[in-house]
């Protein structure tokens, strides 16, 4: 398998842990999960979201990033199994993630379903993205 050397994944991980980071995305905020009580909380109505090319490429670096990174601490940590890769990444979103998007529900004022939601999302995308990287 095509092995990139400086980023510690194969090819195959990066494009599967960015496909992966889109696809939860999109259903995470998609109108059969959390889409209306986001929007709803957000006080965004659906006629105003408008989608363009650099809402997907915006993603895709995000997914890119996030797949880079944890392949890089996943393999330095010699990670091999995807309960493993969970529990890490699960550990880096508890100490990263959860606790930086808190800021806002403290000092801004923002809803705390509304951290709820946007936090589980990261949640997952880490967990899988994690075990992605961790098999491939």
């Amino acid at each position: 398998m095509f092995c990139i050397p400086f980023l510690s994944i194969s090819l195959v991980a990066l494009v599967l842990g960015i496909i992966a980071h889109m696809t939860i995305g999109m259903f995470w905020y998609s109108p059969f999960a959390f889409g209306k009580h986001w929007m709803d909380l957000c006080k965004i109505k659906a006629s105003s979201i408008k989608m363009h090319g650099g809402h997907i490429a915006g993603s895709a670096v995000t997914g890119a990033t996030i797949t880079i990174v944890l392949g890089h601490i996943l393999k330095a940590l010699g990670t091999t199994t995807c309960l493993s890769a969970i529990e890490t990444s699960l550990i880096i979103w508890l100490g990263f993630i959860a606790t930086t998007l808190f800021s806002p529900v403290l000092w801004e004022k923002r809803p705390f379903e509304l951290y709820l939601i946007s936090i589980a999302h990261w949640a997952v995308s880490f967990s899988i993205i994690g075990c992605i990287v961790t098999k491939l």
